[in-house]
């Protein structure tokens, strides 16, 4: 994987709340927006929400003491080689020099992509994914919608691996979405790159269609 050359320093505020059943952990950037975050976040086991594009409360149990907290952190963070710093007896800053991923830019699809499926690709939409694959680089396709059916993908590759998300509507404005992670590397055939996002795509369509079908029937009969 290439990187760029110069590391890029990043701060993360973690703090400590109080819920009455539970405590949460939440984090912060220390500067700019949350998502030139999100890598430095993941390597201390926090989350981005995929929906929010906000920061992810994790939550631990009452009983965990501050210290024992500390100690956990402490631990992830000389594991992936961060600078741990308790600035209050609630708050910890994170300190990271990350080297940031080259990204491939996947061009725009414009109008539908994909016609019976959800990776029944177009073949200037297929062409672009096998070069996607095949740059070796971190990529993300916006979401790729379907003539024939209603489902969309979206296609990400990020530290080596594929995650198949697929989107299936129902009526009014409900859906439901499902992902599955693969492995794709530039080495593969056409076919065999087919092949895995075909199985990808299919058990998350599945999913996705057998926790729409569920949701319909509990709350819209």
């Amino acid at each position: 994987m290439q990187t760029q050359t110069n590391p890029i320093t990043r701060t993360i505020i973690i703090t400590v709340e109080e819920h009455i059943d539970s405590n949460h952990v939440t984090w912060s950037p220390a500067r700019g927006e949350v998502n030139r975050h999100n890598e430095l976040a993941a390597l201390m086991k926090l989350k981005v929400s995929d929906v929010t594009s906000r920061c992810v409360p994790l939550e631990i149990k009452m009983e965990t003491s501050l210290d024992a907290l500390h100690d956990r952190l402490e631990h992830i963070a000389a594991k992936s080689r961060l600078k741990l710093k308790r600035i209050s007896k609630t708050r910890w800053s994170v300190t990271g020099r990350l080297a940031t991923r080259l990204v491939y830019e996947f061009p725009e699809v414009r109008g539908d992509g994909t016609k019976w499926g959800p990776v029944d690709f177009y073949d200037d939409v297929r062409d672009n994914v096998f070069a996607a694959v095949r740059s070796g680089l971190d990529f993300s396709t916006d979401w790729i919608s379907c003539k024939k059916e209603p489902v969309s993908c979206r296609i990400t590759r990020e530290r080596g691996k594929t995650q198949v998300k697929v989107s299936v509507c129902g009526e009014g404005d409900v859906y439901s979405d499902a992902s599955v992670t693969t492995q794709l590397h530039k080495s593969l055939t056409d076919d065999q790159i087919m092949r895995r996002l075909e199985r990808a795509a299919n058990k998350a369509w599945d999913i996705a269609k057998r926790d729409l079908a569920e949701w319909s029937t509990e709350y819209c009969d």
